[in-house]
Formats: C-alpha cells, sequence, structure tokens
C-alpha cells in the first residue's frame, strides 16, 4: 500500500516506463537497454563538491519565463508552451522557478522545468540532458506544494552514458520522488541516484532533472510547485526515512507511518502536542521501534486537538539519520453539549463547544435518551459550521440533544447527551422577558426591562450582589458553583429564580 504511493521506475527493452499512484507517464529516453526496479529513500547531505547544475539557484532569466540553462518549454503538437515562469518567493536568493498547470485549449497542461527536452504526443518522451563527467550521489532542492484537487507534482532525475561500442545509451543511475501533500514553507528534500552497476569507474555523461507540478493523466489547472536551489550531492553517511500520513485515526489514537529504511529496521519515533517538539507526549520521545515501518499511538483526546511525529533512522554503533519530515494528525475530536438556551413550550436551542479544523457538525434529537425516538428531521441533521441550533413547533414535554463533529475523512464519537424539559403552556410568553441563560459559572439576562432591579442570595440568604441595570442586558459571574436565589423585578413585575 505504501509502496503504491512513492515512485519507482521500470528501464526495459529501449524505453521506461515510469509508474506513479494514479499518475501514468509513459517515457522514452533513446536506446535504454538496463532494467531495473527501486524504491527510493532520502539521505543526508554532508558536503558536496565537483560538477554542479549550472542556474541551479534559478536566478539567471533570459525573460520572466525563460530560466538560464533550464527548459520549461513542451512541444505540443508543433506549439511550444511556456509551462514556468520566474518567482520572487524564493528559498534563497532573488528567484525561484514558478510551476503552475495551466489550462490550454481546454486542456490542463503541468507547469514543468528541465535540463533535457519533453515531447507530448501519443505518449510523452523524455530525452538529453547537460553534461556530466562525475556520479554524484544524489541531488536536492528546496520546494512549495499547493496541490489542487488532490493533485501530485512529480521529481525525476536520470543518469545516462553513451556506449561507443555498441552506439546505445544506458542507464547509469536514477530518481524520483512525487509530491502529494501540501507544503507551504520551503522545505529542503534530499533524493539519492540508485546506480545500476557498483563499479565507480562507469561515469555518466548526460544528467537530466525534471519537475513537474502536475501528474499527467489527470493534472489539475491551479497546482503549483515552486523550486529552488537544486544542487548535486557527491556524499552523505544515514539515509532518513520519509514519514507519511497516519492511518486509523480516531479519538483514542492513529498509526503513525513511515517508509522502511535502506540499510537498518530500527527507529526512533517523537510524539509531540506542539511543532517544536518540546511537549512530548509521555513515553513517546525518542521511542525505539523496531522491525516495523508502523506504530500504534494511544491518545487522549479530551484536551490536545493535534499531534506531530517524526522519525529517525538507527544505523547501529554507526549514526542516527537526521529527522525526517513532520507529519500532524488531527483526530476526530469530540465536543461537549451544554444547557439549552431560550427554553419555551415548544422550542429550545441547542448549544455546544467550537472545535477547531471541524467541516461540520450532525445534531440528534430525540424523545428518549436511548435515542430510538427522534423528533422528526433532526436525526444526523447537519448544521454545517454552526454550532446552535433553534428546534422548534416541539409537542413533547422532554427532549434530549447530542452532537456529532464531522472532520475531513471522519467524523467524531457522539457527546455527553443534553436532557431539555419544555416550559407548561401559558409561560412561554412570561419567561420571555426576561430570559435567564446559565453558563458554566455564569449568568446572562437578556430582554430585561429597564431599568431592572437584581438582587442575588445564597441559600443562607445572605446579599451577595444587588444592582440597577438600565439597559435589556446583563451578566454576572459567580465565584463558585452552587444554589443561589436571584429576583428580577421591574415596573409591574417579580421574578424570582433558583
Amino acid at each position: 500500500q505504501y509502496a503504491l504511493r512513492q515512485s519507482y521506475y521500470c528501464f526495459e527493452n529501449k524505453k521506461t516506463i515510469l509508474f506513479f499512484l494514479n499518475d501514468y507517464i509513459y517515457a522514452k529516453i533513446i536506446e535504454m537497454k538496463v532494467f531495473y526496479i527501486f524504491v527510493f529513500m532520502f539521505f543526508v547531505l554532508a558536503g558536496f563538491s565537483q560538477e554542479q547544475i549550472e542556474n541551479g539557484n534559478f536566478e539567471d532569466w533570459t525573460t520572466s519565463q525563460d530560466p538560464v540553462n533550464w527548459n520549461n518549454t513542451i512541444d505540443v503538437s508543433g506549439f511550444n508552451i511556456y509551462t514556468a515562469s520566474r518567482s520572487s518567493d524564493a528559498a534563497q536568493g532573488n528567484y525561484a522557478a514558478d510551476l503552475t498547470t495551466v489550462s490550454f485549449f481546454g486542456n490542463n497542461v503541468p507547469g514543468l522545468i528541465q535540463l533535457g527536452n519533453i515531447t507530448v504526443g501519443d505518449s510523452v518522451e523524455i530525452s538529453g540532458g547537460d553534461s556530466i563527467s562525475s556520479r554524484p550521489k544524489g541531488f536536492s532542492f528546496f520546494y512549495k506544494y499547493f496541490p489542487a484537487n488532490n493533485d501530485t507534482a512529480i521529481v525525476f532525475s536520470y543518469l545516462t552514458r553513451y556506449d561507443t561500442l555498441n552506439h546505445t545509451t544506458d542507464t547509469v543511475a536514477i530518481s524520483g520522488f512525487v509530491i502529494w501533500d501540501t507544503v507551504d514553507t520551503y522545505t529542503q528534500m534530499y533524493l539519492p541516484y540508485i546506480y545500476t552497476d557498483t563499479d565507480t569507474t562507469i561515469v555518466p555523461d548526460t544528467i537530466n532533472i525534471l519537475f513537474m507540478s502536475s501528474g499527467t493523466s489527470n493534472p489539475q489547472a491551479g497546482s503549483q510547485l515552486l523550486v529552488d536551489s537544486v544542487e548535486l550531492v557527491y556524499s552523505f553517511y544515514a539515509y532518513p526515512t520519509f514519514a507519511m500520513r497516519a492511518t486509523d485515526v480516531t479519538t483514542h489514537g492513529f498509526v503513525a507511518n513511515w517508509f522502511p529504511g535502506i540499510y537498518s529496521n530500527q527507529y526512533f519515533i517523537d510524539v509531540a502536542t506542539d511543532t517544536s517538539f518540546t511537549n512530548y507526549l509521555a513515553g513517546y520521545e525518542n521511542l525505539p521501534v523496531n522491525d516495523t515501518s508502523s506504530v500504534y499511538i494511544p491518545i487522549d483526546s479530551t484536551d490536545i486537538t493535534q499531534y506531530y511525529y517524526r522519525v529517525r533512522v538507527n544505523y547501529g554503533d554507526t549514526a542516527v539519520s537526521q529527522n525526517s519530515n513532520v507529519i500532524e494528525v488531527t483526530p476526530p475530536f469530540v465536543t461537549r453539549c451544554l444547557n439549552a438556551l431560550d427554553v419555551t413550550s415548544n422550542s429550545f436551542t441547542a448549544l455546544w463547544n467550537s472545535i477547531p479544523f471541524a467541516n461540520s457538525y450532525m445534531i440528534d434529537v430525540a424523545r428518549d435518551s436511548l435515542f430510538t425516538d427522534f423528533e422528526g428531521g433532526y436525526q444526523g441533521y447537519d448544521t454545517g459550521k454552526d454550532t446552535s441550533l433553534t428546534v422548534s413547533n416541539l409537542t413533547s414535554d422532554k427532549y434530549f440533544y447530542r452532537v456529532k463533529v464531522v472532520y475531513d475523512e471522519d467524523t467524531s464519537n457522539y457527546s455527553n447527551v443534553i436532557s431539555v424539559e419544555l416550559l407548561p403552556n401559558g409561560l412561554s410568553d412570561f419567561v420571555q422577558n426576561p430570559v435567564l441563560h446559565i453558563i458554566n459559572n455564569n449568568v446572562y439576562f437578556t430582554n430585561l426591562k429597564t431599568p431592572s432591579d437584581i438582587s442575588i442570595y445564597d441559600m443562607s440568604g445572605h446579599l451577595i450582589k444587588r444592582t440597577r441595570v438600565e439597559s435589556s442586558e446583563y451578566s454576572y459571574n459567580f465565584a463558585q458553583k452552587g444554589f443561589y436565589i436571584i429576583t428580577v423585578g421591574g415596573k409591574n413585575y417579580k421574578i424570582l429564580i433558583k
């Protein structure tokens, strides 16, 4: 399942087939004859030397659409389409390359930039590149990505060598990656080259590095990939892993996932409640995990609305890798229902707490606490983002309500249950003037006649507060919970409330 979310490449019989999750690129690299399948990993930059990519920092442009040494045109049926532009939103220096998928005569064309050439016809043909005479370990770059409609970006590179004896172009090394998540801050990525031969005397003569803002099977207009500071890397010491999205996320826990290391099967995972990893989940700071690429993380969702995890690879006594990328987890947290407001003889307003990252809420209203006898239309009623709902035209004496939170891919458990006793017929008009609301330790009055005299006593009859209110609203905060008596008096009326 997780291997399919990565890119892998298949070289066979003079053509290259690049497979991506839901994205199929058929690319032909001239006279390739080496068969190789691999699953890639990241690596750590420890320094580099020798050759570098000309204008890898994208500082030099002949025009705002033409970066020096990079090709950003696609030949579509004889038309050259510019697919990249200069951006001042750079990771380093002044400029970066902006690759944005655009609509062209009814077709969505990915933003693309590469060292070689690409032709779109019945298939996508990639060829050529820059000259090179060294064996880099891999390459690094900075990027941001804003996918439209769950789009994916593509990074692909190859090193080739022309065989003068057999007059063929052979694959020396390959690398690649698929980006599927939104990355809104510049992030540096390292991709290793997988060499088809361990013989270090075999040196490539051509390199191509390609970036695309969309997959080719269903590119989505508006997907944007920003790329900056492309560098070849010539040494590394420990491959870090790549943390992947959490699965089986519930209010009680989630499964943290990462890609298995190439040279190790022991990992260390951190789980925290903040992005700076200063507040670790108890027991999950540098927790060792052996022989697996996932682990279940139990949580208590009462107060915390987000978790974060990262992973390191342990290479025995030699080294521990750098941290992986950080994955954010938002469990489907439960809301808490509050006491109903504005209770009358045939209506009430249900109220509940707002939850961060909620898409909407669903409320159940029933005549029994087991929720078998629902009020018509109020079973799983979607309130959108509203955290209150007025239920009217009621005929029973007592009702119950509960709420679920709806997230992108899940819903929470049910909230607590609130019971509501409607007022006897004939009292509704009377209590509307004034209306009393109690939330936690606060009492709120609305619809007061002006002026009104309000007095608050404890159960021993001791006066706690007396005031004259010149407006229609008033609130008071009690120092502690308990039983109190409140009198509200105005012209021609006086109300006693316990």
